[in-house]
């Protein structure tokens, strides 16, 4: 009788433990699948906000782009009429055309001045 009480009390442990190690193992594999799928989902994630910050450094761009040739067209036309004005200026300094008076050669320093700035944009 002895020996079917161990041998008893054997089957129980030995079907106690294989329940506890198939609840851990289950439970293991159930925490990988989660951490697998959590991650994934993360990875998606990451990657369509990598998409959308590129589209929206893009266009930023593009904004960028856009102002700066605006800029460069209305600096090109200050610089113009900033020469225009130093033209007209020129000509109309009194004494520049009085007979008798030969005009200077080359430009004045006010237009040499004007073209001067211009060219350092």
């Amino acid at each position: 009788m002895k020996f079917w009480a161990i041998l008893g009390a054997g089957a129980i442990l030995l079907l106690a433990l294989s329940h506890w190690w198939m609840r851990e193992t289950g439970y293991d594999a159930g925490f990988r699948a989660a951490r697998l799928e959590c991650t994934e989902a993360a990875l998606k994630t990451a990657a369509a906000n990598k998409v959308e910050r590129v589209a929206d450094q893009e266009k930023i761009s593009k904004i960028e782009a856009d102002w700066l040739a605006e800029r460069a067209t209305v600096d090109r036309l200050k610089t113009v009429a900033e020469i225009d004005a130093a033209y007209e200026s020129d000509q109309k300094d009194e004494g520049a055309n009085a007979p008798g008076k030969c005009n200077t050669p080359g430009i004045s320093e006010r237009m040499r001045d004007v073209i001067n700035r211009a060219g350092r944009h």
